[in-house]
């Protein structure tokens, strides 16, 4: 399978960094950390996104709100290699409490 090109695209329900999650509880430093190594063992890539920074929203105004980006799409290297112009959009709220996201390969 190390030679045919992998994309998993969704909700993760986890973030990477602490950077990507605002408000609420602090992020769990050590949540972060294992997401990362199961994706960095499973040899795939945060494609990275273009638009609004998160994706999630728990709808809640002023200091109740959370936001974080939950939603993403992981490649691997035989996936940049034959849709080397691959980009992730994150698109405005129609109803949910996630943003929908669209990954285009032209």
């Amino acid at each position: 399978m190390a030679n045919v090109p992998w994309c998993m695209i969704g909700d993760f329900n986890a973030i990477s960094t602490t950077s990507e999650k605002r408000g609420g509880r602090p992020p769990n430093y050590a949540s972060t950390i294992e997401f990362n190594n199961v994706m960095s063992t499973a040899g795939l890539i945060d494609i990275g996104f273009q638009g609004p920074r998160f994706t999630w929203s728990n709808n809640r105004l002023g200091l109740a709100r959370i936001s974080a980006r939950l939603d993403r799409a992981f490649v691997n290297h035989v996936w940049l290699s034959k849709y080397n112009t691959s980009s992730l959009f994150h698109l405005p709220y129609v109803g949910s409490d996630h943003k929908p996201i669209l990954l285009s390969t032209s």
